[in-house]
């Protein structure tokens, strides 16, 4: 009910990107709370926010650079988001298996 009445403010209401900026915070909180409802949900947010740091620094050359035609060859958009986020997972995990090794080595250089 929250959703549909911030959705009917967001269309009735004239004032682009403030009214944006104003609604944003409560939609969050609402996916949010809507989520905690759905134990998948709860551990899929976990899991890529572990790792958002990586996706986020590694997502723009895949969509931008190495792989656009790929990333983008898909027709709909939600398609293309999910392939995206797959991709910077995948190379978020193998950078913090790098990471990982790299700190072992690390610590018995320095031990």
């Amino acid at each position: 009910v929250a959703m549909g009445i911030l959705m009917v403010v967001k269309v009735y209401c004239p004032g682009g990107m403030l009214i944006d900026t104003i609604l944003t915070p409560f939609f969050v909180v609402l996916c949010l709370k809507a989520l905690n409802h759905i134990k998948l949900g709860e551990g899929i947010l976990i899991m890529l926010g572990k790792h958002s740091t990586y996706m986020w620094l590694t997502h723009t050359f895949f969509a931008f650079y190495y792989w656009h035609t790929f990333i983008y060859g898909f027709r709909y958009p939600l398609v293309i988001t999910l392939v995206l986020i797959l991709i910077s997972l995948v190379t978020s995990l193998i950078l913090e298996m790098i990471e990982n090794i790299l700190c072992k080595i690390g610590g018995k250089i320095s031990a």
